[in-house]
């Protein structure tokens, strides 16, 4: 089916995103994909009991469509009719695109129609460029232009093509189609779109809720060694922007020395041609300096999982200790396998089975997840209710983008932590102010002492301390265990009063750490409040978009250009600053609630 009948055909709301959660390795995709096709005929038995059995190694796949009642055809054949791809590298092909559909099915829990049309997009792509030859970048551009489309569809037929090359990415020309694809997208008329993730809220409430359960539970306890991926995971990739996948991948001996300083070793993929390529010159971070935090938590992984005696495995999270390790009643997978290797599959059960065994009974909170990039899912158990949106794998690296895009890094710098080819991928992150503002607000908010009393209950089986501050609902989104003023003494302001004697004003009223409001006024002048609110968010919006217009004009002819990396210092100062006046606003709002 050529691109302009399949578009005719095909719903255009669909969105894929841009990259993948994964990369294609021969070894662990090939094993993690012989799990994921038997989880892919059980599901698929479950909605049609005529399903025929569907092996890796078949060729053509029959998806059944519960939603039409028909089935969704994957052909993978077409490759073997392809002159142009050597008859040795075939077998690779195939194996590429199987890994990348089951990935899409199961991992994204995306319906078989909505994969078959990304998978006919590639399918084209892979006909028209001769499986992506650099002479044909142009041609391909041109041809994708020259559709009779609307520019949504040709963004379906671009995004389907960037979420393939970002998976196989060791394909020679991948940097040549990639930088073509985003330019072309860039010029289509789309509503502005970027990564969804959790609140600020949400990531610093799973974020006190690792650091309490890990405080308060007993290291001898199995539950805290089963766990403990996630806070391995959690600490490193929230620093250090890893894929799922590559976390999962990284080595035994992952942790070297160097003149009494600690590096971590990168599992980046891979090999010399990966290796040899670079984003403005600069290679891609294979290994990194770490904090002490991260080294001592590596330290202890190794120390808790030695009595297994695990020395076989080949990944630094131990498959076989995750395996003996899970809650009675629950199995790893309905199907056996290798234990040599953790996947990433593994750890979205382990981050599901945390919320459900420890986040929702242990500390009371309710949860619900954000569905996955696409048109529909296969399940939607969301929760509008719930307390609390659930973190994926994938959120770690997005907020360690964010953060790192905030504190004034350059684009080509956050391309080399962060193992991106190109820079033009980080578009979607730069679009999450609100995300870092909230998560800013909050950290200064904890540091003015706001949150001090959040795992200070005296009984620690008494979850109530968590939860009292866990569920925020302040004046204008939440509320906290607060100190009264510290001083009897009140002068009347336009709004509020003062409760410093000596009247020794360095800021404005609302930033001032004596300034107070009665319960009355808060709710009488609450529109004029939050339009003060409303302009400091005005402010921060403003200098982030200034920010980000200056990253994008660092570089001139590949040098760093001065004027502006002094620009980009002082905005983010700038940015700092109003960052703490919204943040004092707010605690001194919410200081004044205590009765």
């Amino acid at each position: 089916m050529n691109l302009t009948k399949l578009a005719a055909v095909q719903t255009i709301e669909f969105d894929i995103d841009i990259e993948t959660t994964d990369i294609f390795d021969q070894q662990k995709s090939l094993e993690e994909a012989r799990i994921l096709i038997q989880e892919l005929n059980e599901r698929s038995l479950h909605e049609n009991k005529q399903h025929k059995h569907i092996e890796l190694a078949d060729d053509y796949w029959e998806l059944f469509n519960p939603i039409r009642g028909n089935s969704e055809d994957i052909d993978f054949s077409f490759i073997n009719e392809l002159d142009f791809i050597k008859h040795s590298k075939k077998g690779e092909i195939k194996n590429v695109l199987k890994c990348w559909t089951l990935d899409r099915l199961i991992n994204d829990q995306l319906t078989a129609a909505t994969v078959q049309t990304y998978f006919l997009h590639v399918k084209d792509s892979i006909i028209l460029t001769n499986l992506f030859s650099a002479s044909k970048v142009q041609s391909y551009v041109e041809n994708i232009k020259s559709l009779l489309l609307a520019d949504i569809v040709k963004n379906q037929i671009v995004s389907s093509v960037l979420n393939f090359l970002s998976f196989y990415n060791s394909i020679t020309s991948v940097e040549l189609f990639s930088e073509a694809l985003y330019g072309l997208k860039s010029n289509l008329k789309l509503e502005s779109k970027s990564r969804t993730i959790p609140s600020g809220l949400d990531i610093l409430r799973f974020s006190s809720i690792l650091e309490d359960y890990f405080s308060v539970t007993e290291s001898k306890k199995i539950e805290y060694l089963h766990y403990f991926p996630i806070l391995l995971w959690w600490k490193i990739t929230t620093i250090i922007p890893l894929r799922p996948f590559e976390f999962c991948s990284i080595e035994p001996s992952c942790l070297i020395t160097d003149n009494k300083k600690y590096y971590l070793k990168l599992p980046r993929i891979k090999g010399e041609k990966f290796y040899k390529r670079n984003v403005r010159r600069k290679q891609i971070v294979d290994r990194i300096l770490v904090p002490t935090e991260i080294k001592d938590l590596i330290q202890e992984y190794n120390s808790l999982i030695d009595k297994f005696n695990h020395t076989s495995r080949k990944t630094f999270i131990s498959r076989e200790v995750y395996d003996l390790t899970l809650p009675s009643g629950e199995s790893s997978h309905k199907r056996k396998r290798s234990n040599d290797s953790f996947l990433s599959t593994d750890l979205q059960n382990l981050l599901e089975r945390f919320y459900k065994n420890v986040v929702k009974p242990k500390y009371g909170l309710s949860y619900t997840h954000i569905p996955p990039i696409g048109k529909k899912s296969i399940k939607d158990d969301s929760n509008n209710d719930a307390d609390i949106v659930r973190v994926r794998p994938i959120d770690s690296r997005h907020i360690a983008f964010i953060n790192m895009l905030a504190q004034g890094w350059s684009k080509p710098e956050i391309a080399r932590f962060g193992g991106h080819l190109l820079l033009s991928t980080q578009a979607s992150y730069q679009n999450h102010q609100e995300y870092w503002i909230e998560i800013e607000t909050r950290k200064l908010m904890q540091y003015f002492k706001l949150g001090s009393k959040v795992f200070s209950a005296e009984d620690t089986n008494n979850k109530d301390s968590f939860i009292v501050t866990a569920r925020i609902d302040s004046a204008f989104k939440k509320k906290f265990i607060l100190k009264p003023p510290t001083t009897q003494f009140r002068k009347p302001l336009k709004i509020g009063y003062c409760t410093d004697e000596k009247q020794l004003c360095k800021t404005h009223c609302y930033h001032c750490k004596y300034w107070r409001l009665t319960v009355e006024e808060l709710e009488e002048r609450s529109d004029e409040l939050k339009a003060f609110l409303s302009e400091c968010d005005h402010n921060i919006a403003g200098l982030f978009a200034f920010l980000k217009d200056l990253n994008r004009f660092i570089f001139k002819d590949e040098e760093l250009n001065p004027e502006i990396a002094e620009n980009i210092l002082s905005t983010q100062k700038k940015l700092d600053d109003e960052i703490f006046k919204r943040a004092s606003f707010l605690y001194n709002v919410e200081q004044s609630q205590v009765n």
